[in-house]
């Protein structure tokens, strides 16, 4: 399979012009409201159903309620130990409902409310599909809350609850009972209610006649009054107030009721939203799951998490009761906007969810297109995968911004593409995105290299900016100069300046047709390579500053014009720089000035001579000499002016001021080259760390501060950092001395590193974020007993020794979970190196030395 290579350049790292969702389904978290914010009360329900009992889970009884009021609901908790709540409209048996009910294979529907909740004929509906129904109802929900209490096996705790809420504001009714359930559900307590001045009559008469001895009153004063409190002790029975000053505080009082302190004691969170007017349907519908997962229940507020959520979330240290760099199933559920689902991922510690956007603003796309975006991880290392009929399926390489181009190559129609994003500690993130697909149409434009060696060549497309590697073989369909043609002939005409067209994919295969063009003919162009020195000029590239016809000469006998009037050979000296317009017959050249723009390049600046080199984009060149590659900044002269940020200035000003990525643009008129500086930071670069360059040559020991060192990063390919002793250093979000961060880094660690660029005040900053040297097994060596750790970039450590502990301490080995011997290890990597199973390796210090975790499955 042919394929087009994009050959990125710094203008190309500016993506997202058609911005995709987060990413869609989250491994570690469950998302029971989706992207659909609006879900009904219905669907809310079917979804913490189908999220907590699986078909193999054996679920007798379903609970059913109205959708247009929480008052029958607000005690269900009690029932839900191993019964879901489902929720239904008041006439009708919904039909999702029924089928859930079907999923289930539940027999028996207790219906909670009396007929003008749910009719006669719900019922009778339900009692038609073959199913045992019973409803428990009262007069009011406070005596609603009694017959549901009444099927509890002899209680001795009970939970009594606001029933009623404030004048304007019904949500108080729930808000202290939305955590609520999930306790219920698990200890099998009653949920009781009353008024909030005075115990109700109902409760008082159940407790009288129970044998209840504790009560666990749920608010504060506010919600449930002192003259409740001393009615119930009247009763002998013992009340324990748990409340905070919040419905939001007194969630987290449940929780921390139930044993969990803060989320470092759960194995699950449960995140509900607790200020919206339905918020009852979520919170009451999670009693299962809260129950069954043993998982406490906080409450959002719109977009935001309440102060008490949050402490009660990042109290954790970032961390879990599961092991943090292990998960392997959900441990955060949501039914919140996405905002505030984010916001806990985010305060627990998971791997933020990616996003996913893309260049392609236009569809459809033609066939043996690269589909160009960005995978944003926020900083985690993470392998990205893409899978689809119309991609070559496979980890998908990305550069140091999250760039990607991924080739489709597909037969016309709509494709489903799904990106994989793996993190470290097992959380997969994965998104589908459907893509339009249409037949490929030719690319045309200028060859700009060659490399028959490699069965490849490079052009420019009309109206591109950015060249196409396109490689071939003899299975194409090749023509020259409008005659078929093999692939040796195709090879011994491609030069530069050619014009070519390609278009792949069509019924007799890739095709590329060869127009060879004599560089003597070129008539016009963009103009480069000046020498007023030695009167000569080139026709070049505009995208690449590749040179298509050189060696033009000024000569006294042509007859010159500048920008459409008249001039003189010196006018047309005065004017020429590279990135002009240039046309010429054998006795004229026509010149028309253009500013040359974009990012700058390649910088180097001589302070003793006074000079200052850059590109922009890929022109460069000095008009008055022979130096062809950039433009040339010179102090103490007078044909040349300065500007940056907009005021005007000197050269030793620009030279500080520049640094890569800057927006520069150059100009030159009347003998005067103007050059423009629209100050910017230099994008920082940000990789994994290898210990293959540690200055003593050692792979394992850390270096001690010396004032300066080079870390080598993998990102797209090697990065070499050299910092300095003056930088900023951070490891883990706090700030470091340099000894402390040399001493710190270790392989596998997650570094970025920032330039100083004192003309925008940015410090130089080098950042570690402590990770576990993780990647694939690769380069199994027996014997030599070592192995090489790689990541999508390329090698994160080279011939590690398995058997030296380099963490300290001693080597134990895992393989997927199971603590193994040298041996069954050893056995592992063979079949590995076979080629037999997949592998990554996990390598981390513990106490005790040094741990190789080893995840292995068969090959598919």
């Amino acid at each position: 399979m042919r394929h087009l290579t994009l050959l990125l350049t710094v203008a190309m790292l500016a993506l997202g012009l058609l911005a995709g969702p987060a990413v869609g389904a989250v491994s570690d978290t469950i998302d029971i409201r989706g992207d659909d914010v609006d879900l009904d009360p219905t669907e809310i329900a079917l979804r913490f159903s189908r999220a907590t009992f699986t078909e193999d889970d054996a679920v007798t009884e379903v609970l059913l309620a109205t959708t247009e009021t929480f008052a029958d609901a607000l005690a269900s908790g009690t029932l839900q130990g191993d019964s879901p709540l489902l929720l239904t409209g008041p006439d009708e048996l919904d039909d999702d409902v029924a089928a859930e009910i079907d999923r289930l294979e539940a027999t028996d529907v207790t219906i909670l409310g009396g007929e003008a909740a749910i009719d006669a004929d719900v019922e009778e509906d339900l009692e038609d599909l073959g199913l045992d129904v019973a409803r428990l109802a009262g007069e009011t929900r406070l005596a609603t809350a009694v017959e549901v209490a009444e099927q509890a096996e002899t209680p001795s705790t009970a939970i009594v609850a606001r029933a009623f809420g404030a004048a304007g504001d019904d949500t108080q009714a729930f808000a202290d009972a939305l955590a609520a359930g999930a306790w219920a559900a698990e200890t099998g307590w009653p949920i009781l209610l009353t008024q909030t001045d005075h115990l109700a009559v109902e409760t008082e008469a159940f407790l009288t006649d129970g044998d209840v001895d504790r009560v666990m009153l749920l608010g504060g004063e506010a919600a449930i009054g002192t003259d409740v409190e001393e009615a119930i002790e009247a009763l002998d029975i013992d009340v324990d107030r748990v409340a905070g000053p919040t419905r939001f505080h007194t969630a987290t009082a449940i929780a921390e009721a139930r044993g969990f302190d803060s989320a470092a004691e759960a194995e699950r969170i449960i995140l509900v939203e607790g200020q919206a007017d339905d918020a009852w349907a979520a919170g009451f519908a999670a009693a299962a799951h809260g129950a069954i997962a043993e998982a406490p229940v906080l409450l959002a507020n719109g977009d935001t998490l309440p102060p008490a959520t949050t402490e009660f979330l990042i109290s954790t240290s970032q961390t879990f009761a599961v092991d943090a760099t292990d998960v392997d199933e959900p441990v955060l559920v949501c039914a919140t906007s996405a905002t505030a689902c984010e916001q806990a991922r985010i305060l627990l510690g998971l791997p933020a969810q990616a996003e996913l956007t893309f260049e392609n603003s236009e569809q459809p796309i033609p066939s043996r297109t690269p589909l160009i975006g960005t995978i944003d991880t926020f900083d985690v290392p993470a392998r990205v995968a893409v899978f689809g009929e119309c991609v070559t399926e496979g980890l998908l390489t990305t550069d140091a911004d999250g760039g990607f181009a991924v080739e489709i190559a597909a037969e016309p129609g709509p494709c489903t593409i799904t990106f994989e994003i793996a993190y470290e500690n097992g959380s997969v993130q994965t998104t589908d995105v459907v893509i339009l697909v249409d037949p490929a149409i030719p690319a045309e434009g200028i060859v700009v290299g060659t490399s028959t060696g490699s069965d490849a060549y490079t052009f420019v497309a009309t109206d591109a900016d950015v060249p196409l590697t396109v490689s071939y073989d003899d299975e194409d369909v090749f023509t020259v100069d409008g005659e078929p043609a093999t692939i040796g002939a195709f090879e011994a005409a491609v030069t530069v300046a050619d014009r070519v067209t390609f278009t792949a994919d069509t019924a007799e295969g890739d095709v590329h047709d060869l127009v060879n063009v004599d560089p003597a003919t070129i008539s016009s162009g963009t103009l480069g390579d000046v020498d007023v020195a030695a009167g000569t000029f080139a026709i070049v590239e505009p995208v690449t500053g590749v040179v298509l016809r050189p060696g033009l000469e000024i000569t006294d006998d042509r007859a010159y014009q500048v920008d459409g009037e008249a001039s003189t050979r010196e006018g047309f000296e005065a004017n020429a720089n590279e990135g002009d317009e240039v046309s010429l017959t054998t006795s004229s050249i026509r010149l028309r000035n253009r500013v040359v723009e974009g990012p700058a390049l390649d910088i180097s600046v001589d302070a003793v001579s006074g000079i200052a080199r850059l590109r922009i984009g890929g022109l460069g060149d000095d008009p008055l000499t022979a130096e062809d590659d950039r433009f040339r900044a010179r102090a103490g002269t007078d044909a040349q002016t300065f500007e940056v940020d907009g005021d005007d200035t000197d050269f030793a000003a620009f030279a500080e001021a520049l640094s890569v990525g800057d927006e520069v643009t150059y100009d030159r008129r009347g003998g005067v080259e103007a050059f423009e500086i629209d100050n910017a930071p230099v994008p920082p670069v940000a990789g994994t760390v290898t210990e293959t360059f540690d200055p003593d040559g050692s792979a394992a020991a850390p270096e001690p501060a010396d004032g300066g060192d080079i870390v080598a990063l993998t990102v797209d390919g090697r990065i070499l950092v050299s910092y300095s002793a003056d930088a900023v250093f951070r490891i883990d979000d706090r700030v470091a001395t340099e000894e402390e961060f040399e001493a710190a880094r270790t392989a596998g660690d997650a570094v970025s590193y920032q330039v100083g660029d004192p003309a925008t005040g940015t410090p130089e900053e080098i950042a570690l974020v402590n990770r576990d040297l993780s990647g694939e097994v690769t380069d199994i060596t027996e014997g030599a007993n070592t192995y090489d750790v790689t990541v999508q970039a390329g090698i994160v450590y080279d011939d590690l020794d398995y058997t030296s502990s380099i963490f300290g301490g001693s080597d134990v080995y895992v393989i997927n979970g199971d603590t193994v011997g040298l041996a069954q290890f050893e056995n592992q990597l063979a079949l590995i190196d076979r080629g037999e199973v997949l592998g990554t390796i996990t390598v981390r210090a513990t106490d005790d030395g040094t741990e190789h975790r080893l995840s292995s499955e068969a090959q598919r």
